[in-house]
């Protein structure tokens, strides 16, 4: 497989910039998906993005800051994944609703955020499990606040890292939640301590969530609520400013708001991307997609390597080997808006989680279609789930239909599945399985026997 993995890696060094893919482009497609993770409204990131740039415009920051500030609010959630499977352990309910909720509740109102938990936990156990739970979780309400936010932090810097951007993107993730009062976390940083960048994206983000669910009047509120306690009051009073000008909400509300967003970002501080940083990309958001569940836990990156060693088997070479590891890697990105509830489960599913499951085929499909230059990626993912006999899903088409990168990832992903199995079964039970298997395509089950 190193070998591979090396060919591979030449191949991306080799190549220059593709043509037109920009990396403020690239983000503003990510924060798509991380609005799904969220289980907020579409284009939630892009808003607060909007609201956030017209502040920074305001204060007079300088281009590279408000490079920053675009990149820092279009990826603020991109650690959240992390801590997706233990608000389900610890509620015991849909981590896309606790999350969407959430954002509406002061954290500092004691009473609000009882009321929270206590209308979300644990919503179809018997009441006495109910009420043990509530319980519980007031009495560990700060300690588990902490956990979940610095676990959603930390893992947001360490990716925004690894893709390679600047530290203050970091910085500002790893503070989003911080609050002017010393009373956020993970640090309790207090006025000035706390970055700039945080500051803009926290205002931001809580005007975009109460503009998308009350309107105008009751974002302005939220925002002045919050003031001198959550929020910079200096912030507020330029949210204040910006949002009094005409065709500030109607902006919000346009369908052509992210070309508006595109003129608002400084052209001299973005690059046309190489194949090598595109490829880092993919394989940071193979990480979230894997951070959702321990059930997938590294499961897009085997995927993907042995999809890579399949197309290989099969004389499969260059940019197709590359589009079906690019595939492989995002096959299951489409799980970022699939429930916790659903995937941590122990099955039986009922009809409705079954039905939810399926759904992320088409979402991952929908969200790879909003990258530039991943059109081939599209249906391979969108097939990866069908089968040579027809048991497949979402569409069951004709076998012949099939690409071959999907029927490669479909051998890969159902033997990853099988061989994490517990108790997990020998080599030879796998083969078996997978050999007997009538769905799959037996030539690629022969090539993952030669490889393995």
């Amino acid at each position: 497989m190193a070998v591979i993995v090396d060919q591979n890696q030449k191949l991306l060094t080799a190549c220059g910039p593709w043509a037109g893919v920009s990396q403020s482009q690239w983000i503003k497609a990510i924060s798509g998906a991380l609005d799904l993770a969220e289980g907020l409204p579409p284009g939630h990131s892009r808003r607060a993005c909007w609201i956030a740039m017209q502040i920074a415009d305001r204060m007079a920051m300088g281009t590279a800051d408000l490079a920053d500030v675009y990149y820092a609010v279009l990826l603020k959630d991109i650690g959240c994944t992390s801590n997706a499977a233990r608000l389900f352990e610890i509620y015991g309910a849909d981590d896309l609703q606790l999350k969407s909720d959430f954002r509406r509740v002061d954290a500092q109102d004691v009473v609000q955020l009882i009321r929270f938990v206590a209308g979300h936990v644990a919503p179809f156990a018997p009441v006495r499990r109910r009420l043990a739970r509530l319980i519980w979780i007031v009495r560990h309400g700060k300690a588990l606040q902490r956990e979940l936010i610095v676990d959603r932090c930390e893992r947001g810097s360490e990716l925004v890292r690894r893709m390679g951007l600047p530290n203050a993107v970091g910085q500002a993730i790893t503070s989003l939640d911080e609050h002017w009062n010393g009373r956020g976390y993970p640090n309790h940083l207090a006025a000035a301590q706390i970055p700039l960048l945080s500051r803009i994206a926290l205002a931001a983000q809580i005007a975009e969530v109460f503009y998308s669910s009350g309107g105008p009047a009751q974002a302005t509120r939220q925002v002045c609520n919050r003031s001198g306690k959550t929020l910079d009051p200096i912030v507020v009073r330029t949210f204040l400013s910006i949002s009094a000008a005409r065709g500030f909400w109607s902006n919000l509300a346009n369908p052509n708001l992210p070309e508006l967003l595109d003129e608002l970002f400084p052209a001299a501080h973005d690059h046309l991307m190489t194949k090598t940083e595109v490829n880092n990309f993919i394989e940071v958001l193979a990480d979230v997609v894997d951070a959702k569940s321990p059930s997938l836990d590294g499961h897009c990156r085997r995927v993907a390597q042995l999809a890579q060693v399949l197309a290989e088997h099969l004389n499969v070479t260059g940019h197709s080997s590359l589009e079906i590891y690019h595939a492989a890697l995002l096959h299951d990105i489409g799980k970022l808006g699939v429930s916790n509830a659903v995937l941590d489960k122990p099955q039986p599913w009922s009809a409705s989680d079954r039905a939810a499951y399926h759904r992320h085929v088409a979402l991952s499909a929908e969200i790879i279609a909003s990258f530039p230059a991943l059109d081939a990626l599209v249906p391979i993912v969108a097939l990866h789930h069908e089968r040579l006999d027809g048991t497949g899903f979402p569409r069951r088409p004709a076998a012949g239909t099939i690409p071959l990168g999907s029927r490669i990832i479909a051998v890969a992903d159902a033997f990853d599945h099988l061989r994490c199995r517990h108790p997990q079964p020998s080599a030879s039970q796998i083969a078996a399985l997978l050999t007997q298997d009538a769905g799959l395509d037996q030539s690629v089950v022969s090539a993952l026997a030669n490889a393995t």
